[in-house]
């Protein structure tokens, strides 16, 4: 069996971090899980050789996380599952909100700990949930891609 990618590493130590957070500081794990998501997305492309379409050109005007959500889409179309880009995007409005107390839907008008100190046990089982969620929607993609890749041999 081949060793985790660095990024795997990465993805599991946020993770473990965020449970570690949750209690303490809410806000942090949040942005934690949300980048568990980022390098188990990291991972996947890295598993399939995708790697390079994460790279951003010095000269582009789409930021890294741009790019990596419009690889999310791709991957979800790829399984036709759109419960993937889903429940990504949650997680990085949600990072959005606990850094900058603003996302797409909301602003907060209370400090970003504050506010995800009102998060309950059940809530954060939630957040996780949409990461376990993304584990299963990248395993599943990768056997699709292992299968596409054996029968065209």
């Amino acid at each position: 069996m081949t060793e985790p990618s660095i990024y795997l590493l990465q993805a599991q130590a946020n993770e473990e971090s965020a449970k570690i957070a949750q209690k303490d500081f809410p806000e942090w794990a949040i942005i934690m899980y949300f980048y568990a998501a980022l390098h188990l997305i990291n991972d996947y492309a890295l598993e399939v050789n995708q790697i390079d379409l994460l790279k951003v050109d010095e000269d582009s005007k789409i930021s890294q996380h741009s790019l990596r959500r419009e690889y999310v889409k791709t991957i979800s179309n790829y399984i036709n599952c759109k419960d993937l880009q889903a429940n990504y995007d949650f997680l990085f409005n949600e990072s959005l909100l606990a850094r900058y107390l603003v996302n797409r839907n909301d602003i907060l008008e209370c400090s970003a700990r504050e506010y995800y100190s009102q998060y309950t046990d059940k809530d954060f089982l939630k957040i996780r949930d949409k990461l376990e969620q993304i584990k299963i929607r990248l395993e599943q993609a990768q056997k699709k891609h292992k299968a596409g890749k054996s029968s065209k041999k």
